[in-house]
């Protein structure tokens, strides 16, 4: 689905033979057609945001971070998730944030049951 970036390529035939792939299996685990493509598609842009955000122009090197830091001394709740933040990077933010989204469609489709 992310590979279909380009706003052409979503809607041509290819594209929708492989969403229907997807909406298929979905549909095997028990999760109905119109919650798997809410799923699917949010996953698409929550995955697109968080290559965005990696790929942004951060600085780097010594001294990185130092401001947000000092910014963030009295705040002790935010001081802790960003050394969790820290010592995870993105690839641990993205895998936490995917098993969220995963975990909330389990809830629902449970739920909807």
């Amino acid at each position: 689905m992310s590979g279909a970036s380009s706003g052409g390529a979503v809607h041509s035939p290819p594209f929708c033979c492989h969403f229907e792939r997807l909406l298929e299996f979905l549909a095997g685990e028990g999760m109905a057609a119109i919650p798997a493509m809410e799923l699917l598609m949010t996953v698409g842009r929550y995955t697109v945001g968080c290559v965005t955000e990696e790929q942004a122009e951060y600085p780097s090197g010594p001294g990185r971070g130092e401001a947000l830091d000092a910014a963030a001394h009295d705040h002790p709740l935010l001081r802790e998730a960003l050394v969790h933040y820290r010592a995870g990077g993105h690839e641990a933010l993205f895998e936490s944030g995917l098993a969220l989204l995963i975990a909330g469609a389990e809830v629902r489709m449970v739920a909807e049951r």
